[in-house]
């Protein structure tokens, strides 16, 4: 069934087309051409190509400002190049005219050169002509005097034949003389081994007295030097240490310490020491304790003393301090005490930690 439909104004057309929008479309391709229906998709082609052209330009002009700058840069540098290429001709043209300049002084030299090397050869070849004259006659005095000579030669030989005749009977007299040397000398080289090997007893004998003198020498200085030392070996240690309420708990005249003797001892049973280091300890000159000034705690000190104080009693020294702090827990200090040391015990008291206490020797007694 139709339904009619009455137009009676334009408002009346909206509203029928808002209600049938089929119908919209078909009054539009009614009243508009195929060309304007076509056209905003042509203008949306006409737009995308335009945007591409644009981009591509923008592209373009990037490019060129690009080129153009690159092109300055290297128009730039060519100016540069083309300064240095004009200061290098300029250059060369200076180095060219220097080089003529020099060639020019060099054929002169060189003209010179061969004009005094002539009058050279020219003065050589007077010399050599007069010293050819000079050496014609050396050489006929020469002659002369070869032929002189000559005879003079043949003399000398007949007189040393009738020398050499006369020689050969004193040459049996000299063989028989050498004979006779020969046996003096070899009874002089029997008693000079003799005399020898009796030296060198004596010497040896000699040696072995000196030195037994010398070690019971430096035994009596020693035990002086300990002696002396035991009135002096408080304010020394405690000074050297710095030390207050110093005593000596071993000496060469005080028995060590009875407590000292229980903490070797019972350090001995406990396994912290062997016998052989218990001994040692007790073989030491001199044990000091005090109290040190800085730290307020117990300190220990073991001193060797020797007239002249040796590699030994620097390595003594050492293992018995070790010894004692090892046992007592407590600061132990190894000082060696003498008259004399060595440049080479210094630098091993100083490897060692060994403090060196010098004490000038006794003066002679005078009546």
């Amino acid at each position: 069934m139709t339904t009619a439909t009455t137009i009676n104004d334009i408002g009346d057309l909206a509203r029928i087309l808002a209600e049938r929008p089929e119908w919209a479309e078909t009054l539009r391709s009614l009243l508009l051409s195929r060309e304007v229906l076509t056209q905003p998709e042509k203008l949306a082609q006409l737009t995308e190509r335009v945007e591409g052209l644009t981009a591509g330009f923008d592209q373009f002009s990037r490019e060129t400002r690009e080129f153009t700058q690159e092109l300055r840069e290297h128009n730039q540098r060519t100016d540069a190049r083309l300064d240095h290429f004009d200061q290098f001709s300029r250059e060369m043209r200076e180095t060219t005219q220097e080089l003529r300049e020099h060639a020019r002084r060099t054929d002169a030299r060189l003209e010179e050169f061969i004009r005094e090397t002539r009058e050279h050869n020219q003065r050589a070849d007077a010399r050599l002509e007069a010293f050819i004259a000079e050496q014609r006659e050396i050489n006929a005095r020469a002659d002369a005097r070869m032929d002189a000579l000559t005879a003079e030669l043949r003399q000398f030989i007949a007189e040393q034949r009738e020398i050499n005749a006369r020689g050969d009977e004193r040459m049996e007299h000299f063989d028989q003389f050498i004979l006779e040397m020969r046996e003096y000398n070899r009874r002089a080289d029997e008693r000079m081994e003799k005399f020898t090997l009796e030296m060198r007893e004596h010497n040896e004998l000699a040696k072995f007295r000196m030195d037994r003198f010398d070690d019971r020498l430096g035994s009596y200085l020693g035990d002086l030097l300990e002696n002396r030392l035991h009135g002096r070996i408080v304010p020394l240690i405690a000074n050297r240490f710095g030390l207050r309420r110093t005593i000596i708990l071993k000496s060469r005249f005080f028995q060590m310490d009875p407590g000292l003797y229980e903490q070797l001892d019972a350090a001995e049973d406990a396994g912290q020491i062997s016998l052989r280091q218990n001994c040692q300890l007790q073989l030491a000159d001199f044990i000091l304790r005090g109290v040190r000034k800085d730290t307020r705690e117990p300190a220990y000190v073991v001193v060797e003393a020797s007239r002249t104080i040796k590699e030994y009693d620097i390595s003594r020294a050492r293992e018995r301090a070790d010894i004692l702090a090892a046992v007592t827990g407590a600061a132990a200090f190894p000082a060696a005490i003498g008259n004399l040391i060595a440049e080479p015990q210094e630098s091993q008291a100083a490897d060692s930690a060994v403090a060196i206490i010098q004490v000038p020797e006794p003066e002679p007694e005078r009546d």
